[in-house]
């Protein structure tokens, strides 16, 4: 799949492990609720640099059945998706099945596995560069795994994990995200760093902000939107003050009633 792999993802987790919740009751199969991503980032430092990016997707929910193990449920593009739009992304209609005692478990690999090589022949992309890093407008990476589509996934997640939370973000895992995007911009220019170079790169960073998570649910304790928002401030080994506020918005609309 070439899209951007989402380098701000272990930026905008909870360090804590976040605490499972019950499906909603009222489940069942038909359900069906429209996803609507929408990131925003802006940052500034002290050398004089600043930017502000905006990004985002959309997704269709929908139950497929409700079984004694949990929800299978399938996420499919929206409705007025182009074929051609389709068949840029090899992930969808992909179907999962969700347990509020277990990790999410993808149902139809083999399906995406046949999607993936139809995709990778049609666009005369070569098995080898699976898993390597481009840019083009942006960064994307040639993905050819299909759990891949479970961490997709987690993005639009209003099921469950914690909420109503602040916390205080945790420096070593922002210090690897950084090390990690440094590793990345190296394999797209043409200018190599390994993982362990990267890091050694950061360990002097001073990393503090905060994590804070809200989610609104409907009357009938139906969620329907959530906003997470990180706000960092890292002082580089030369001085360098830089600092951040990204904001994730998940908007989550019935498309029929329950």
């Amino acid at each position: 799949m070439l899209r951007f792999a989402g380098l701000l993802t272990a930026l905008l987790a909870f360090s804590a492990e976040a605490s499972a919740q019950q499906a909603p009751p009222t489940d069942r199969p038909g359900d069906a609720y429209e996803l609507e991503l929408r990131v925003r980032t802006e940052s500034q430092s002290t050398n004089g640099s600043s930017s502000t990016s905006n990004s985002g997707g959309a997704l269709v929910e929908r139950v497929v059945a409700v079984l004694p193990e949990g929800l299978e449920l399938e996420f499919d593009l929206p409705a007025d998706t182009t074929p051609a739009e389709r068949a840029r992304d090899w992930q969808w209609p992909a179907r999962i099945l969700w347990s509020e005692s277990a990790p999410a478990r993808l149902l139809n690999g083999p399906e995406l596995e046949q999607r993936i090589e139809v995709w990778l022949k049609t666009g005369e992309i070569p098995r080898e560069a699976c898993g390597r890093w481009f840019f083009s407008w942006t960064a994307f990476k040639i993905e050819c795994d299909p759990n891949a589509v479970l961490e997709t996934l987690k993005v639009y997640n209003l099921r469950s994990g914690a909420h109503g939370i602040e916390a205080e973000v945790d420096p070593d895992a922002v210090r690897r995200e950084k090390a990690e995007t440094d590793v990345v911009v190296g394999e797209i220019t043409g200018t190599p760093v390994t993982l362990e170079q990267a890091v050694a790169a950061h360990a002097s960073d001073q990393i503090s902000g905060t994590e804070t998570l809200v989610r609104e649910s409907d009357p009938q304790g139906r969620p329907i939107r959530q906003v997470r928002t990180v706000r960092l401030e890292i002082i580089t080994a030369d001085g360098v003050v830089e600092q951040s506020t990204s904001t994730q918005t998940v908007t989550r609309t019935p498309l029929q009633a329950p």
